[in-house]
């Protein structure tokens, strides 16, 4: 007790040493804001205290400031993180040149101006520690926190708070703290600065290069290539100097890349859409035609990437129904060819009737293979049938028959006029037009009927002579021949009957092959037009 008891009053005569060296600051310490403070969980507050074996430092300085630089005849360094707290206990390590070790560390507070420490430790010896200005304790303490950072080369981007927090920390300084900071503290702590730089652009340049392709770019990559933007917007510009443009503009590609996949991504889900809204194979008609061509079509203008984002059910759906619609183009044909075949194969030359028929023939076969039947074989066989009758067109084009009036006859004294129907074979029947092309002529006998004792009009053509111009032909037969384009003539006898003759009815040719010609026209230039669209890639 009583060693302890020694070693206490010798602090308190040291204290009076340094009251009567700085007595500034002994007036501060001493001043009514001065609190108490304690050491090892003990109040320094004029009483007798035993500290029992363990050393102790008792610390007297003035600032803002959590450590700052020792001096005197012991150099003491703090080797911890050192903060204050409401009580201001610190536990710490401290080294000093004898690396004894001293387990306490307290503050109190502290003048604006400087600094000094008295100590104490086993071994009954008293260090008197010299008081400095704090501004140079600050600069110095600036200089350890520089060094206590790791080297240049060892530093990582973990590092760039505390370098940053340091150059924030001098820019607060005074200029006479600044004055106490050395230019190889500076130095260094531009070196590591620069060196956190190059780390950062170099982590902005490694992203970049992990960025797909921009072909490849997908909305996957979007949160990627927008947080690097977002990245980037945020560096000071010393760093975004250290990123070279050509890594800038792999970044803006990636960028175009991601907003023209999203465009893509548009136009694929518009092609599903059209598909879910055609009805399913088996209820296809040739009605949806146009929805089902233009389904097709826009997915065959997509890029073989965008197809590939076609979901698989879409494109089974999209083949199956495209398949129907090729058989209903085929079945349809085939009914066409049929009936040409029945009106008017009599009179086909023998090339065209057998190219028409075994076209058929082999449109038939095919559609009975359904299980193995492809779109390209479906197309094929088509076309064959389609191109077969076109040929079989281009023949009977020429050739006009009597549907009424043919090898009739016509009694005196009747009030009816008397009609002849003219239609022109094959698929299209343009004969009113051309009738009306070659000078609507009617000739009887060889001689041309005036107009004013005809009518015509359309039904494929239908022309009436009037009674008045009949009743001055003579009673019998005559040759009635008339015109058509194309130097066309079809020629027909007309008996005229004496007054009390009975009337003749004429044979007429069945009308009803003709009933539909202007509609196969019609629906074979739709499957010109429209038939699979496909779009080169």
């Amino acid at each position: 007790m009583k060693r302890l008891l020694g070693k206490f009053l010798g602090i308190m005569l040291t204290v009076a040493i340094v009251m009567t060296l700085i007595p500034a600051m002994v007036v501060s310490a001493a001043s009514d804001d001065a609190r108490p403070f304690k050491v090892g969980g003990y109040y320094l507050d004029g009483e007798t205290i035993d500290f029992g074996e363990d050393g102790y430092l008792v610390a007297f300085y003035g600032a803002d400031i959590s450590a700052v630089k020792i001096t005197g005849k012991h150099a003491i360094n703090i080797t911890e993180t050192i903060s204050r707290t409401d009580d201001l206990i610190v536990e710490a390590v401290i080294d000093h040149d004898e690396n004894q070790k001293i387990g306490f560390c307290t503050y109190s507070y502290f003048t604006e101006e400087v600094a000094f420490w008295f100590m104490y430790y086993e071994g009954d010896d008293y260090v008197f520690l010299t008081a400095v200005p704090l501004a140079e304790a600050i600069g110095s303490r600036f200089a350890d926190d520089v060094d206590a950072l790791p080297g240049v080369d060892d530093l990582t981007l973990e590092d760039a708070d505390d370098v940053k927090a340091l150059r924030e920390m001098y820019n607060d300084f005074n200029d006479e703290e600044k004055s106490y900071v050395s230019d190889t503290a500076l130095n260094g702590l531009a070196a590591r600065e620069t060196q956190i730089n190059k780390l950062m652009a170099g982590k902005i340049i490694d992203s970049i290069d992990a960025l797909p392709l921009p072909e490849f770019i997908t909305l996957d990559d979007e949160d990627a290539i927008n947080g690097l933007f977002d990245e980037i917007d945020e560096l000071p510009d010393e760093v975004l100097e250290l990123i070279p443009e050509d890594e800038l503009k792999k970044l803006d590609d990636a960028k175009e890349a991601l907003d023209k996949f999203k465009n893509e991504m548009k136009e694929v889900e518009e092609v599903i859409a059209l598909i879910k809204a055609l009805p399913e194979a088996d209820e296809v008609t040739l009605e949806d035609v146009e929805e089902v061509y233009d389904a097709r079509a826009a997915y065959d203008v997509l890029t073989k990437r965008q197809q590939s984002f076609v979901d698989d059910d879409s494109t089974k759906k999209l083949d199956e129904v495209y398949l129907a619609t090729e058989k209903l183009w085929l079945e349809y044909f085939i009914d066409f060819a049929d009936d040409l075949l029945d009106d008017y194969g009599d009179i086909m030359s023998d090339d065209v009737k057998a190219a028409l028929e075994d076209s058929v023939k082999a449109g038939k076969l095919l559609l009975a293979e359904d299980a193995d039947t492809t779109i390209s074989e479906i197309n094929e066989a088509t076309d064959a049938v389609y191109y077969a009758l076109w040929d079989a067109d281009d023949e009977l084009s020429d050739i006009y028959v009597f549907t009424e009036g043919a090898e009739s006859s016509w009694t005196k004294g009747s009030k009816d006029p008397f009609k002849f129907r003219i239609v022109q074979c094959g698929l299209e029947d343009d004969a009113y037009d051309s009738f009306l092309n070659a000078g609507s002529k009617v000739l009887v006998d060889g001689e041309v009927v005036d107009a004013k004792y005809l009518t015509a009009e359309k039904g494929s053509v239908i022309i009436t002579i009037i009674p008045e111009f009949l009743e001055t032909l003579s009673v019998g037969e005559h040759t009635v021949t008339i015109n058509f384009d194309n130097s066309v003539t079809l020629t027909t006898k007309l008996t005229v009957n004496a007054p009390t003759a009975v009337p003749a009815t004429g044979e007429n040719i069945s009308y009803l092959a003709f009933a539909g010609a202007s509609l196969i026209l019609l629906a074979g230039c739709a499957y010109v037009l429209r038939k699979r669209v496909t779009v080169e890639k």
